[in-house]
C-alpha cells in the first residue's frame, strides 16, 4: 500500500513536471518570436539610417554646389570665400549635432487639449 501511494505521488509529480516543461517550451517559442521581431526591426532601422546618411550627403553636396554658384555669380574672388563658408557650415553642423537637444516644454496641459470629466468614464 505504501508503495502504491509513492508511485501515485511520483506519477503526479511527473505529470506536473511535464506540464511545466510544456509551458517553458511555449514561453521559449514566444521569446524566439520576439527576438526575431527585434532583429528585423533593428535591420530595418539600420537600413533607414544608411538611407538617411546617403540622402544627407546628397543634400550636403547640393548645398555646397549652391554656395559655389552664388559666390561665382558674385565674382571669381568669392570662390575662396565660398569654400570658407562651406567649411564653416561643416563645423557648425558637427557642433550642432554634438549638442544635446532639450525636450520642448509643454505649453498646454493634457486636460486643456482633451477635456474629460467623470461623465466620460
Amino acid at each position: 500500500m505504501k508503495a502504491a501511494g509513492l508511485v501515485q505521488e511520483i506519477a503526479l509529480a511527473s505529470d506536473e513536471q511535464s506540464k511545466g516543461l510544456g509551458q517553458i517550451g511555449i514561453a521559449m517559442t514566444e521569446l524566439d518570436k520576439v527576438g526575431q521581431g527585434n532583429s528585423s526591426a533593428a535591420e530595418e532601422s539600420a537600413a533607414a539610417g544608411e538611407e538617411l546618411l546617403s540622402q544627407s550627403r546628397i543634400m550636403q553636396e547640393s548645398v555646397e554646389q549652391l554656395i559655389m554658384m552664388v559666390h561665382r555669380s558674385k565674382g571669381a574672388s568669392s570662390v575662396s570665400a565660398a569654400k570658407a563658408s562651406i567649411r564653416l557650415a561643416h563645423v557648425a553642423h558637427r557642433s550642432a549635432a554634438v549638442k544635446k537637444v532639450a525636450a520642448p516644454k509643454a505649453t498646454h496641459k493634457a486636460e486643456e487639449i482633451i477635456p474629460l470629466d467623470d461623465a466620460d468614464f
